[in-house]
């Protein structure tokens, strides 16, 4: 599984690549499919910064959305920019604007539409996946993951 180069947006308003733009070593990767799953990501965040902070890893929420027309995306953008509250979580909250099936067969994601947390390095490996939300029986698993070399 690789996360494939692709243009993207952040809630901040900056246009990023990635993978190309992750900058730890190891990387969260919270992947976001549906509006509903936006609760997951104060969560996930929560539970990952100390792991993060020690290891010097990246978190990072890639929320892949189907393409759609300018004062669409600019909607969708505002929507997610008030759904998502904290400045620095928005500075690492990217929109991909693509074909999502497509996009999400060509990472080899799976199919079922809840959240997933990819532990990927920096050229978009993916190196362990964790889906739903979390919990602390997959912390452990994640931590382990964050830390191999």
């Amino acid at each position: 599984m690789r996360i494939p180069s692709t243009p993207a947006r952040t809630l901040s308003g900056l246009d990023v690549r990635v993978p190309e733009d992750f900058t730890g070593k190891r990387n969260a990767v919270l992947f976001i499919f549906e509006r509903s799953h936006l609760v997951a990501v104060p969560t996930w965040q929560a539970v990952l910064r100390t792991t993060l902070a020690e290891i010097s890893g990246g978190f990072y929420i890639l929320i892949p959305v189907d393409h759609a027309p300018t004062w669409r995306r600019r909607l969708t953008h505002w929507a997610l920019r008030l759904e998502i509250g904290e400045d620095g979580i928005r500075e690492d909250t990217a929109i991909i604007w693509c074909n999502r099936r497509r996009w999400r067969a060509a990472a080899g994601l799976p199919g079922f539409d809840e959240p997933l947390l990819a532990i990927a390095s920096m050229d978009g490996q993916i190196h362990a996946i964790a889906p739903g939300l979390p919990s602390p029986s997959v912390t452990p698993r994640l931590v382990s993951a964050l830390s191999e070399r």
